[in-house]
């Protein structure tokens, strides 16, 4: 059942678990703060997961793994670098805005990031790795249309790019999340766009 918030039961008390994670952290978070945080009943809360474990798992899933898999689909029409990468920096602080939207403070998110990746770093893993992945198919492809175009020179490999790709993006992120968190889409989008320039991440007119 759908409540006026337009969460379910399980999404209600996987969210209010999340922020009882950011705000507290995985030990000091208990199943009985989890019960009166979600308005639930402990039979209700039960039903859905059976311990404190499991219902992490379940907020790693939502607030991480969902998050940073969003806007990422290779399904989609072949990227430039530059698109690729603007793509991957709008899909973040995408994720970002969500996670502030719920009240909770982006530096604490960090570590739930980082406790996620003691718990489950092999998916984690996996996921970072979609994302340069797919950077770096873009980078390639634009290494073609750079040749085709007469303009080809000396650059970073394809997968070397990704990475600079990535730091870029996580770098200004983390600074921002620090710095000032409500510039954090703003900061992102300017370190996106002086990288794209430095590396000439636009795709050129082969025309």
């Amino acid at each position: 059942m759908t409540a006026a918030d337009g969460l379910t039961g399980r999404e209600r008390i996987v969210q209010q678990s999340f922020l009882l994670f950011l705000a507290q952290g995985y030990d000091a978070t208990t199943m009985s703060q989890i019960v009166a945080a979600s308005g639930m009943s402990k039979g209700a809360v039960y039903h859905h997961f059976a311990s404190k474990e499991e219902l992490f798992h379940a907020a790693i899933d939502r607030y991480f793994v969902d998050l940073a898999r969003s806007g990422a689909s290779s399904e989609e029409v072949p990227l430039g670098f530059g698109e690729a990468v603007r793509r991957a920096a709008s899909a973040m602080t995408d994720g970002f805005a969500h996670v502030a939207s719920l009240g909770a403070d982006l530096t604490a998110y960090y570590r739930f990031i980082f406790h996620a990746i003691d718990k489950r770093r092999s998916e984690v893993a996996a996921v970072l790795a979609e994302r340069l992945a797919l950077l770096t198919a873009a980078a390639e492809r634009d290494g073609a249309a750079r040749d085709t175009a007469g303009t080809s020179a000396t650059a970073p490999a394809p997968n070397d790019l990704a990475r600079m790709a990535m730091a870029t993006i996580e770098g200004a992120a983390l600074l921002a999340a620090v710095e000032d968190p409500e510039r954090v889409r703003e900061a992102v989008d300017e370190a996106v766009d002086r990288f794209v320039a430095l590396v000439g991440g636009d795709r050129p007119n082969t025309m």
